[in-house]
């Protein structure tokens, strides 16, 4: 359990959590990886709702021990493969923070590329850059320096 938090979902729960809003969560092939017993994740997932564009959801990795990096990442309902990877690599533990993208391709593309709908991708980036890393900070007590933070953008790619 991660410290005095409600307890987390196991990772096939995270990204199966339903709401009414368009948001993807449907893995992708490259995603949907085999668990082998002895290939377990040791780290916790945890999906919230937050309030932006209807209940946007947001799914954190929360490693085994405590976060030395953060990696923001649009396309979140992706992240279940990437506990594992990040768990069998030698690097520090780290935290993924993966907001939810749209299933509406143009929708999602409008989100974001400026080009298109200049106040929707305003909206959407204020929401990313500024109100999931507050949530993040108030939610898990944790906020590191830039040298320790990421973004992370997934291209779509379809099955």
């Amino acid at each position: 359990m991660m410290r005095g938090y409600p307890s987390p979902m196991k990772e096939s729960e995270a990204m199966e959590k339903p709401t009414g809003n368009q948001v993807s969560r449907d893995l992708s092939k490259s995603d949907s990886v085999l668990v082998k017993p002895n290939d377990a994740v040791s780290g916790e997932f945890l999906t919230e709702a937050l309030e932006y564009d209807g209940g946007r959801q947001v799914t954190v990795y929360y490693p085994p021990s405590t976060p030395e990096a953060i990696v923001f990442a649009g396309d979140g309902q992706r992240i279940a493969r990437w506990g594992r990877l990040l768990e069998r690599a030698k690097v520090p533990p780290t935290m993924i923070v993966g907001v939810h993208g749209l299933v509406d391709e143009t929708l999602r593309l409008h989100e974001y590329s400026p080009g298109f709908e200049p106040e929707r991708f305003a909206a959407h980036e204020k929401f990313f850059v500024d109100d999931v890393r507050q949530w993040t900070k108030s939610r898990f007590g944790l906020e590191l320096p830039a040298e320790r933070t990421a973004v992370l953008g997934v291209r779509r790619v379809e099955n």
